[in-house]
């Protein structure tokens, strides 16, 4: 089956990319840091500018067209990990991330879009999206973090349905004696919710962005924050090349990045909808 191109936009170290599985051929983030881990990770240096540059939406400008655009905009204005959660300029970039991927995108491709909340939804669906919530756990990875997704294009059914987002942001997930709990929360409102890591085995961790709530333990008492290599095995990239950087950026950018899962889930839809398209 054809292997898909790739564009990412505000791509981050590209975990998502590395889930998707896909021929990266285009990306972008504004975060110099962020360029170079791609850079090691894939092999292709990223733009590094804002996906709102006026010369990228310029009709002249001359951009690649793929088959699958990936991008999950900057969450922190509208994220209940933020300090207001009330959207702001930084939320807005969603829509020019949608104007840069329709001109990347060919006809009959797909466009991903995470979300963070359901603050978007309506302004998604009013552009022709269907809209979903994936957890990671429910798709086999370690942790409980959830996500809204927006998805254009071929889009393969049946798409998970929108449901409320864990209460606390980690309800308490079944689990087996000898299970451990990690807890998340942040410094802004001091929330804690136990969350199950399902491998015993595993240092105990659920991912979330923003590096105050990256930590490890089994009580807000005893509890530690998780290195950037503990977060990148449980997201599901063991094997990510982190660059030098300190701890702190190194927690917020692969904290920021999609679980592994995420990345195969959205790959098996686009071979489903490939598959039905070679059946016709």
């Amino acid at each position: 089956m054809h292997k898909p191109t790739l564009a990412s936009l505000c791509c981050g170290a590209g975990l998502a990319d590395l889930g998707f599985a896909g021929e990266p051929v285009w990306a972008i983030d504004s975060d110099p840091l962020a360029c170079r881990a791609y850079q090691m990770n894939h092999g292709l240096v990223p733009i590094c500018d804002s996906i709102d540059a006026p010369w990228l939406h310029d009709q002249d400008s001359v951009l690649p067209v793929v088959d699958v655009v990936l991008t999950g905009p900057p969450c922190q204005d509208d994220s209940k990990m933020g300090p207001s959660g009330q959207g702001g300029a930084r939320s807005r970039l969603k829509i020019s991330a949608l104007a840069l991927a329709r001109r990347l995108v060919r006809p009959g491709g797909m466009v991903v879009m995470e979300m963070v909340g359901y603050r978007w939804t309506e302004w998604a669906q009013g552009e022709g999206a269907a809209v979903t919530v994936l957890r990671d756990s429910d798709l086999g990875g370690y942790t409980s973090r959830e996500r809204v997704f927006a998805v254009w294009g071929a889009t393969p059914a049946p798409l998970m349905p929108i449901r409320p987002v864990s209460p606390g942001w980690g309800a308490v997930l079944p689990h087996r004696p000898g299970d451990v709990l990690a807890y998340e929360g942040n410094s802004v409102n001091r929330r804690w919710s136990p969350a199950l890591v399902r491998r015993p085995d595993q240092p105990a961790h659920t991912v979330m962005a923003g590096h105050g709530t990256h930590r490890i333990g089994t009580s807000q008492k005893d509890s530690r924050h998780g290195t950037p290599r503990e977060m990148a095995v449980l997201q599901g990239h063991p094997g990510l090349i982190l660059p030098d950087a300190t701890v702190h950026d190194l927690q917020r950018l692969v904290g920021n990045g999609w679980p592994a899962s995420f990345g195969r889930y959205w790959r098996a839809r686009w071979d489903q909808q490939a598959g039905i398209r070679m059946a016709g």
